[in-house]
């Protein structure tokens, strides 16, 4: 579903930009906000090191004069 959602949003003149798993924030940004809401940062299951958050997409849109960044998360099936 990310491949059909990637070559839709390619299709648009307006997108300027599509970065994909873009890191939401430093890893130690994301810790603390995870600590602050009293749940447990995602580890990888084997190295028990922590795992930088991602989003799927980052879609830099041209609307007019100006540029924004877009996030937004594919779906799965």
């Amino acid at each position: 579903m990310e491949k059909h959602y990637f070559y839709i949003s390619e299709f648009f003149n307006c997108i300027k930009d599509i970065r994909e798993q873009f890191p939401l924030l430093p890893i130690e940004e994301t810790i603390i906000i995870a600590d602050e809401l009293g749940i447990d940062h995602p580890k990888h299951p084997k190295t028990g090191e922590y795992i930088v958050m991602t989003t799927d997409f980052i879609l830099t849109v041209e609307n007019g004069n100006e540029r924004i960044d877009i996030a937004r998360k594919g779906q799965t099936p």
